[in-house]
């Protein structure tokens, strides 16, 4: 009875200097993606790395038809998908002083304003295209990606629709925005910070340490989860795009949007499995370097 009390207190007394270590490397480990993504979200662009974005995007998105011909056809769906009555609009963004000014309206009062300039700069040189909700407008460029246009209807079409299910999802990208989690830091400092003592006995542990007990076990599952709304959304616009499509453009052509579109998700998934694989990759080291197993004296 005495040597098992003993053992059990053994077991509390981890070091602070492991404690510091574990939380440290496990930071380095989880943190480092989520750091990149800020980061990258508000650098300036560089000449060179729009001329590669650009390359970039022409294969990613390649063009199915001309520019005139891709927007009547997005209007016609703006029509007659009834998307017009619920005061959708297609913004053509360029870099005409028209264009510049009215991108500068449209986002006036969006923050932060660094990532802001950033996204007009790509939206002016072709190298995103979005559906802005706060103005039910749909943006594309008139020399790249423009055949994005049907992705971003279907976003329009998600937005506008009356389908709890819709609406709950598309209230759900919040979670991931700039496809930065605002799960995951959380999850990671929980991770960081508390430790999960693995000799007490479930029963003894109050509601508080369970809740931390779950979250530093399942960070990385949580970040994923915090992803699945957007992911899920991003397929679902995709696909209603197509459909809506399918109505005006030939075999062909549906065949180029549905092979840039899973390009395209493949991005977003791509980025929410490493930042989630990375946070509980860190959660993970952090616990092993913690719970090291020590000789006993």
């Amino acid at each position: 009875m005495v040597a098992s009390i003993n053992n059990h207190s053994q077991n509390q007394q981890i070091p602070t200097s492991r404690k510091i270590a574990g939380a440290a490397v496990g930071t380095a480990i989880g943190a480092t993606p989520l750091a990149y993504l800020a980061y990258d979200a508000i650098k300036p662009f560089k000449p060179q790395d729009i001329a590669k974005t650009q390359e970039f995007m022409r294969m990613m998105m390649p063009t199915i038809d001309s520019f005139e011909n891709t927007k009547s056809v997005a209007e016609t769906i703006i029509k007659n998908e009834g998307l017009a009555d619920k005061g959708v609009k297609l913004f053509i963004s360029n870099k005409t002083p028209e264009s510049v000014a009215h991108l500068d309206e449209l986002f006036k009062n969006e923050k932060p304003k660094r990532y802001v300039n950033k996204m007009k700069e790509m939206f002016k040189n072709g190298l995103n295209a979005c559906f802005y909700p706060k103005a039910k407008t749909v943006i594309i460029n008139d020399e790249i990606a423009h055949s994005s246009v049907f992705h971003e209807l279907g976003h329009a079409k998600d937005f506008t629709s009356k389908n709890i299910f819709m609406k709950a999802l598309t209230k759900g990208r919040s979670l991931a925005p700039m496809n930065i989690s605002v799960i995951a830091p959380i999850a990671l400092a929980v991770a960081m910070f508390h430790n999960v003592d693995r000799s007490k006995p479930e029963s003894k542990k109050g509601k508080v340490e369970k809740t931390l007990d779950f979250i530093s076990n399942n960070a990385g599952k949580l970040t994923l989860a915090s992803y699945a709304p957007m992911l899920a959304e991003e397929g679902i616009a995709s696909i209603r795009g197509i459909k809506m499509a399918k109505k005006y453009l030939n075999p062909k052509q549906i065949s180029t949007l549905k092979g840039s579109y899973k390009k395209a998700f493949g991005t977003y998934a791509t980025v929410a499995l490493l930042v989630s694989a990375l946070v509980g990759f860190g959660a993970m080291i952090k616990e092993g370097i913690v719970n090291k197993k020590r000789e006993n004296a």
